[in-house]
């Protein structure tokens, strides 16, 4: 397992604000982690609701992006 833990559905709960991180060395390591370990099908509701939470992020929008494009 990586830093994040095993990819269940509480740590991607834990998971999901370290996109807004202001650190991009640290949000691009969690957009990595997270499309590493869930499907497009748990990832992108998640990331809509948080989104819809804390506001737009251009890390989660290439997230998204890159989700749809699959």
């Amino acid at each position: 397992p990586s830093i994040f833990g095993y990819g269940d559905a509480a740590t991607l709960h834990v998971s999901l604000p370290y996109l807004y991180n202001p650190d991009p060395g640290v949000a691009a390591a969690t957009a990595g982690y997270l499309k590493a370990y869930y499907p497009a099908a748990d990832l992108i509701p998640a990331l809509r609701a948080i989104e819809r939470k804390k506001g737009p992020n251009r890390n989660l929008d290439e997230m998204l992006k890159a989700l749809a494009s699959h």
